[in-house]
């Protein structure tokens, strides 16, 4: 567990950390801070909590003098092994990933407090028989109790299990690159055999958001990191997500980003 659970009281780490392989779970204590997220400004404050996925999707923007917290890296691949079979898992995870922040009672930051600390003590227990089967349970306890937080915040209901799972297994090839070289929700629906339209309603039940959003918003947020990148023309990043020309290619910016990829990229 030494290279998948990495506990920190301080935010030096986000931008460097696991090449975007870390979830970040974060815990305010004392000032504030500002993290943009999904090219979104989000801030956190004391009793704040937050889980944003490191380095690729989040950058620390700005930082007081005052600012105390905690936080808990963990690999993406033991978060899925920790996640339990809650059918809330999914809604939770892609509200999380619009809005990552939530202010908590004294008792819930009371009670994800004593998780991060039971985290970070059975850490270093090494010589525990049944070490890594500890770990997954006490992740687990701090996932539930996010799930948990969050639920109450939003007032979000329990979605129906199948549905869950198949916008689990949608959310899970656009987290692989699929949308790189395919946009159209057909194709999602035959890899996953179901019809477009079940696809997208399952979306929309799941998240609030039919299938096309979130085929476009992992496709934008992409687009945008990769006009950033300078040694790259806008022809190359045409040609990468797959579009037949760069009159397209602009097209397809300006009505999902508002503006034209030239005028993007000098921002």
């Amino acid at each position: 567990m030494d290279n998948e659970v990495i506990i920190e009281r301080h935010l030096d780490s986000l931008l460097s950390i696991g090449d975007g392989h870390f979830i970040a779970h974060i815990l305010c204590y004392k000032g504030e801070c500002t993290i943009c997220f999904n090219d979104k400004e989000h801030i956190l404050r004391k009793r704040d909590c937050a889980i944003f996925r490191a380095r690729h999707q989040a950058h620390l923007t700005r930082i007081s003098e005052d600012f105390e917290c905690k936080v808990v890296y963990v690999s993406r691949e033991t978060i899925e092994k920790s996640t339990p079979a809650s059918n809330y898992g999914m809604k939770g995870s892609l509200s999380l990933f619009n809005e990552p922040v939530m202010h908590l009672t004294q008792e819930q930051q009371a009670i994800l407090d004593n998780d991060f600390r039971q985290i970070e003590e059975r850490l270093a227990h090494k010589d525990h028989l049944f070490h890594k089967e500890l770990m997954y349970n006490k992740l687990q306890t701090m996932i539930l109790d996010f799930f948990d937080f969050h639920a109450r915040l939003s007032g979000s209901e329990i979605n129906a299990c199948s549905e869950s799972e198949l916008v689990n297994r949608f959310i899970t090839m656009l987290h692989n690159g699929a949308y790189i070289e395919h946009r159209d929700v057909a194709y999602y629906a035959s890899e996953l055999c179901v019809t477009p339209k079940y696809l997208s309603e399952s979306c929309k039940s799941v998240s609030s958001y039919p299938a096309t959003y979130w085929i476009n918003r992992f496709t934008t947020l992409d687009i945008s990191r990769q006009l950033r990148d300078q040694t790259k023309t806008l022809t190359q990043i045409a040609e990468h997500f797959g579009f037949s020309s760069l009159a397209y290619f602009s097209r397809y910016i300006s009505k999902h980003l508002g503006e034209s990829p030239t005028a993007l990229r000098g921002q």
